[in-house]
């Protein structure tokens, strides 16, 4: 048994009779809370978070693989925030991409009680003026993806890119500029709108980029 932020039992021994079904009181800790920041040289920096317990605490699972809170990681546009734990004991890990250094710390939740980590990461690689960019990315207006446009953008920003550039199949319309500034992030994130354009039984092209006009 575990909810968001709450420890229960491993294993329960629960017998079903042949007429009848069974009841189970199931008792769940108070909801524990990991309250973090990232920065780079004092100032708020987006960052992945990744989080794995230290036996007998299990690892957390947060939410589904493509979301903000997913599995065992959090990101974070913002480099600032607080995520619900079962209380139990954690190495967390903070990265931002291949560009920066990681750095770890170790942390003890107590039921109903935040701790606390701070992460000073630093540029490890220099970009010598250049910008890093995916160039080719689907997010929900696309049919092949459940990402959210603020989700991927969050999941660029933790990772360090500078540009994305959107290639949904046939969807060119989406509202980025809302979804980044919803997230209102600690770095900038600039957006390219293209299309993969796709055909059935015939294949699929990239265009980049694809202003949407009327005509």
């Amino acid at each position: 048994a575990g909810g968001m932020g709450r420890a229960g039992p491993a294993e329960l021994e629960i017998t079903v009779g042949d007429a009848s079904g069974a009841s189970h009181d199931v008792i769940m800790s108070r909801q524990g809370t990991l309250a973090y920041r990232v920065e780079e040289n004092g100032a708020p920096l987006p960052a992945r978070l990744t989080i794995r317990a230290t036996a007998p605490t299990r690892t957390p699972h947060l939410g589904p693989p493509f979301a903000r809170l997913a599995q065992n990681l959090v990101v974070s546009a913002t480099g600032a925030g607080e995520v619900p734990l079962p209380p139990g004991s954690y190495r967390v890990l903070a990265s931002r991409g291949p560009e920066y250094s990681v750095e770890e710390a170790r942390i003890d939740v107590a039921p109903g009680e935040t701790a606390t980590a701070r992460f000073s990461l630093k540029r490890a690689v220099d970009a010598f003026g250049w910008r890093c960019v995916d160039p080719h990315q689907h997010a929900a207006p696309s049919a092949d993806s459940a990402v959210s446009l603020a989700d991927r953008a969050a999941s660029n920003l933790a990772e360090g890119l500078d540009v994305v550039v959107a290639t949904d199949h046939n969807a060119i319309a989406a509202d980025w500029r809302s979804a980044i500034a919803e997230l209102r992030p600690a770095r900038p994130l600039s957006v390219i709108v293209g299309d993969e354009v796709s055909i059935e039984r015939f294949g699929h092209f990239s265009v980049i980029p694809w202003d949407a006009a009327p005509e």
